[in-house]
This record gives structure tokens, sequence and C-alpha cells, in this order.
């Protein structure tokens, strides 16, 4: 199967995420995930122009969604991309690639 047509199908299975995919700042989120697991305070460094309750709102949703998931360490919370997030990122950067 191709990618985009992977991409499709596991969209199907998971019209949830049909609106994330459309937006490149959740996408560009999920992937600064990808290497690291992040605090609250890193993403505010990262993306300096949102604000603090809405990047609150941002990661709550993503949690629900199952996208990111959380540890604390300490009193530290850190978030992280789930295998979930990691499958729906993986897909979609492959489905974007194979149409470059």
């Amino acid at each position: 199967m191709k990618p985009g047509d992977e991409f499709i199908a596991f969209l199907e299975v998971h019209p949830e995420f049909y609106p994330l995919s459309q937006s490149t700042f959740y996408i560009d989120f999920l992937k600064t995930m990808s290497a690291q697991a992040k605090t609250m305070e890193q993403f505010s460094q990262l993306f300096p122009k949102i604000e603090q309750k809405d990047l609150e709102l941002i990661v709550f949703s993503l949690q629900k969604l199952k996208l990111i998931s959380r540890t604390v360490v300490g009193e530290q919370k850190f978030y992280y991309i789930s295998p979930m997030g990691k499958e729906f990122l993986e897909k979609y950067v492959k489905a974007k690639e194979s149409l470059a």
C-alpha cells in the first residue's frame, strides 16, 4: 500500500485525528516531542508567541487524544509523544514525502 493510502486508512480508523492532520502547528508540536520529552516551560520557549493557557489547552487536548503522555519526575511534569502519536506522525510524514 502507498504511504498516502496508508495514512488515509489510518485516518479512517481514527477520524478524530483528521483535524490535526490539517494543522501544520499540531504536526510541528508533535515533532518537537519526537526526539525528547518536554516540560511546559520548554514548550513556552519553543512557541513564544502562544500564550501559556493556549499551550496548556493544546497539551491537554493531545493527551485526551492519546497522542502524547505525561510522566512526573519529582515535581516536574514531562510530556512525550505516545506510541499512537509516533504512528500518526510517521504515517503523516511518509504520506507527505511521497507527494513530493
